[in-house]
């Protein structure tokens, strides 16, 4: 079993027992306490005034091949069923889809990373963040009828008639 590498900082993983009776943390699986403790580890943290703040305002950026190699989990699916599923239950949010030249943007919603009123979590079996997580999007279907979906209106069964295709092409033909 490989051991689990999470981000060199200066921050803690704090359980409080809130926490830990919470409808859910209790619904999380193992992979999914993973993903959600290294991006909590992946905030910056600093001392301010005898207190321990996060200086980003508990919004962190961190890809699924990060987070698959870094924690050992071998399925791309598992990471995505994980962070999933911490949207779900109010654990994190998404602050910014990705693009090409960046990655997915979340939000943690465990104090101190943010504010006492955004902890989502602590609400979570009365309400349900589902509505939030990004559904995988269709693939275009093959059948009969797929242009009605995909196209205006029927396409040309061919472009070029058979008379007009060249039958052979020799050195002479150009």
């Amino acid at each position: 079993m490989k051991l689990p590498k999470y981000p060199n900082v200066k921050g803690y993983w704090k359980e409080t027992k809130r926490l830990l009776e919470s409808q859910a943390y209790n619904e999380l699986s193992r992979n999914q306490l993973k993903v959600l403790k290294y991006l909590y580890l992946s905030l910056k943290w600093e001392k301010v005034n005898n207190r321990i703040i996060a200086t980003n305002n508990g919004k962190v950026s961190v890809a699924h091949s990060m987070l698959r190699k870094k924690l050992g989990i071998n399925s791309s699916e598992t990471t995505t069923k994980a962070i999933r599923k911490l949207i779900s239950v109010g654990f994190i949010e998404i602050t910014k889809y990705p693009t090409i030249h960046s990655n997915t943007h979340y939000k943690i919603l465990i104090q101190p990373a943010c504010n006492r009123g955004e902890e989502n979590w602590k609400q979570y079996p009365q309400k349900n963040w589902s509505d939030r997580v990004v559904k995988k999007s269709s693939m275009i279907k093959n059948g009969e009828n797929t242009y009605k979906e995909n196209f205006k209106s029927k396409p040309k069964q061919s472009l070029f008639n058979s008379s007009d295709k060249p039958s052979e092409i020799g050195v002479n033909n150009g």
